[in-house]
């Protein structure tokens, strides 16, 4: 092609459709300092976040209500968890809150149900 450097690219097309995510990536990837990324489900975005911080219960708590991903933090929590002593103490913090945020929002559905 003339006019054309070697060193151009030609660019790629999109791939078109909805996000797919392979099912043996890890949601959790502890980094230095107390942050860690997080891997969406929803849409493929990779956030990044203090390990104790609103932020970071926020994103946990909207990945937990997508289906069949639940079960899978609490696993990758509870391994960073029993490994706090490479990857840090915040996981163990991390991990307690987000067993009890399972308890807390059970008690207030029971209370809601028996209410009326």
């Amino acid at each position: 092609m003339a006019g054309v450097s070697k060193n151009q690219r030609v660019a790629k097309k999109p791939v078109s459709g909805p996000y797919v995510e392979s099912g043996d990536t890890t949601r959790l990837v502890p980094l230095g300092a107390g942050y860690c990324y997080i891997r969406d489900p929803r849409d493929g975005r990779t956030h990044h976040v203090k390990v104790n911080s609103t932020s970071f219960q926020e994103i946990m708590t909207a990945i937990a209500t997508v289906t069949t991903v639940e079960n899978r933090l609490v696993t990758e929590l509870g391994v960073l968890a029993t490994n706090a002593n490479r990857f840090g103490a915040e996981w163990l913090i991390a991990r307690a809150w987000f067993a009890q945020r399972n308890d807390v929002s059970d008690a207030a559905v029971e209370e809601t149900v028996t209410a009326q």
